[in-house]
């Protein structure tokens, strides 16, 4: 599992030294050596040496309120890895990078790698009789990773070691198919609710594609900022790259799922000494029977690596990834958050129009919305998960929906997802939830609905802008 440090926490995050590693795995469903867990070598925790100046000025615009930690989520980890959305540890993180996508080298539209992974996948809460063209696979518990966790960003990375080989990147020259990128890329954040894209091409090899690379983000960040302005987005749409000075040579050796690539957890094997060099900040293990030496992050590492991060002004850590990190103390993951201190609660969240005159608006109803996906070719991202509606509607701005029951305030539904302020009508009360709830009856012994009463007919107040 390897840790990076980010510069910048803004619009784009140029992340050292990403190396073919980052990769889906010719063959990911067939482990090339059995896990053996052995207990590290306990060895002394030593602060590095405070920098004089930070390595970035003070001055740069950074838009989020705290430090940011970035995991990526690998689409062929739920195989033989069995690696779920709901492994993921949500509160650790600020953004997951779901990998992988791929991109047609000549028109440069972007596809999804596995439909069934990504979209077809039933999950233990997925019904198999709703109606309707619903998304389901890991890109809709990404979507309900966000309900529950509304700090939390999903990006779509395109690229990887895998889908950077063979010409995949040469579109970049042409500005026709930078254009076919730059289109597909708003659609698919559109069409599965994600708040950007994350580009791995490993590597830009001539000026021109180094060229054409930074012209592809700059115009992907112009459309971004036109999605956000259209929809009324308050939170931007980010974009993220990987960038190095080059190729390693990793597919050597023997691995746990590929050549030369060991996972943290399956180390170190059992035999092997750790060490840790706090003077060169590296770790590794090694058993002087087989001679085998392995590189590898551990905590105490991680941990100087972060501090590293925090006396420096750097944004946060990345982590690749996150199937293959220990759980409790000797994660990673955790062991860096922990040292970061506060992480990033940014939203993401539309402007909404309020009708004035219902006394019930306030600046908290405001705040409370999320970003919505008008424009999704899946009923249940463009519904929010069923909990705003998806019939056309040419309410204008001020005046009162009244569908529902009760003035405006629809009925319970089981099927239907709730965020924390969200009011419903049930057995003739109406209830606001505390806090993300799908399936749990009001006034049932789950405790997550407030009772605020017999429902008396009254006006709703807010609603969605372009409602489609």
């Amino acid at each position: 599992m390897a840790i990076r440090a980010l510069a910048y926490a803004l619009f784009l995050l140029s992340v050292v030294d990403a190396t073919q590693v980052m990769r889906r795995p010719d063959d990911y469903n067939t482990q090339l050596k059995p896990y053996v867990h052995a207990t590290a070598t306990n060895t002394s925790f030593v602060t590095p040496p405070v920098r004089e100046r930070a390595l970035f000025d003070s001055s740069l615009d950074k838009r989020a309120g705290g430090k940011i930690v970035v995991g990526y989520f690998t689409n062929w980890g739920i195989y033989a890895r069995n690696f779920q959305p709901s492994n993921i540890n949500a509160p650790t993180l600020t953004h997951i990078l779901y990998s992988f996508a791929d991109v047609d080298p000549s028109s440069g539209l972007i596809s999804l790698t596995d439909s069934y992974a990504d979209t077809q996948k039933h999950f233990a809460t997925d019904s198999w009789s709703e109606t309707g063209n619903n998304l389901y696979g890991c890109l809709k518990q990404m979507y309900l990773l966000k309900m529950q966790q509304r700090n939390l960003k999903v990006l779509l990375s395109v690229g990887g070691w895998t889908y950077s080989q063979s010409g995949h990147f040469n579109f970049v020259t042409n500005s026709t198919s930078v254009a076919n990128f730059v289109s597909s890329a708003v659609q698919l954040v559109e069409n599965y609710g994600l708040d950007g894209i994350d580009i791995d091409f490993e590597y830009p090899s001539t000026t021109a594609q180094g060229q054409g690379l930074a012209t592809l983000l700059g115009q992907l960040r112009t459309a971004f900022t036109q999605l956000a302005a259209r929809k009324g987005d308050t939170t931007p749409y980010q974009i993220t790259v990987a960038v190095s000075a080059g190729a390693d040579n990793n597919a050597v050796g023997v691995g746990t799922w590929e050549a030369g690539v060991y996972d943290y957890k399956a180390l170190p094997f059992s035999g092997a000494q750790v060490i840790e060099d706090m003077t060169n900040v590296a770790s590794y293990s090694y058993d002087p029977t087989l001679k085998e030496l392995i590189s590898y992050d551990t905590p105490n590492i991680v941990a100087v690596k972060t501090k590293y991060i925090i006396s420096n002004g750097m944004a946060g850590s990345m982590f690749w990834s996150l199937d293959s990190d220990k759980n409790g103390s000797a994660s990673l993951v955790s062991t860096s958050v922990g040292l970061l201190g506060g992480l990033d609660q940014t939203q993401v969240r539309d402007s909404p129009y309020f009708s004035r005159s219902d006394s019930t608006y306030s600046k908290s109803d405001e705040e409370s919305f999320e970003r919505s996906y008008p424009d999704s070719t899946w009923d249940n991202i463009r519904s929010n998960m069923g909990t705003i509606g998806t019939t056309p509607s040419s309410t204008a701005s001020g005046s009162t929906p009244t569908t529902g029951s009760c003035g405006g305030v629809a009925a319970w539904s089981s099927s239907a997802v709730y965020t924390g302020g969200q009011t419903v009508t049930y057995n003739g009360d109406t209830w606001t939830a505390k806090w993300w709830t799908q399936g749990d009856t009001p006034g049932g012994s789950a405790d997550v609905w407030t009772d605020n009463g017999t429902c008396t007919s009254k006006r709703s107040s807010r609603f969605y802008k372009d409602m489609v």
